[in-house]
């Protein structure tokens, strides 16, 4: 995919996603709380970092859509592209990783690959699991 497609695709889900976090922050969102078995408030759990890691990395629109919040999957899924090109890799930062809301946490992470960056994830927790649910890019 040309660089230009890429980052208009790109910078359209980045609304979507941006769009989903609004709405979910003033619905409220029916959430599980941050200290269940996912571990306690404030840290996210290597399983957790491992499979966020994996999915958003994964080349696949079904692979990524399994580390996104329900908010968006529909959207993502509708796309038929992945999130990151073929041969992205992404790794979390847990030094960053923020508890915002009950619910919901910010943390760093980094792109390598065809189109590297740094970009902040936001995340809710469903089911006691971490979704991405909106991106930011850093710097």
């Amino acid at each position: 995919m040309p660089r230009n497609r890429w980052v208009m695709t790109a910078g359209a889900l980045l609304a979507v996603l941006v769009a989903a976090v609004i709405v979910v922050l003033s619905l409220g969102g029916s959430h599980t709380p941050a200290s269940t078995a996912s571990g306690p408030a404030g840290t996210l759990p290597p399983a957790q970092q491992s499979r966020l890691e994996h999915g958003l990395s994964d080349p696949s629109v079904a692979g990524q859509s399994a580390v996104v919040a329900a908010e968006i999957r529909t959207n993502l899924m509708n796309r038929a592209q992945p999130v990151l090109p073929a041969g992205s890799a992404v790794r979390l930062d847990l030094a960053t990783f923020t508890v915002t809301e009950p619910d919901a946490a910010v943390v760093d992470a980094t792109v390598s690959g065809p189109e590297p960056g740094r970009w902040q994830l936001s995340l809710v927790q469903e089911g006691g699991q971490w979704l991405v649910i909106g991106t930011r890019r850093l710097g």
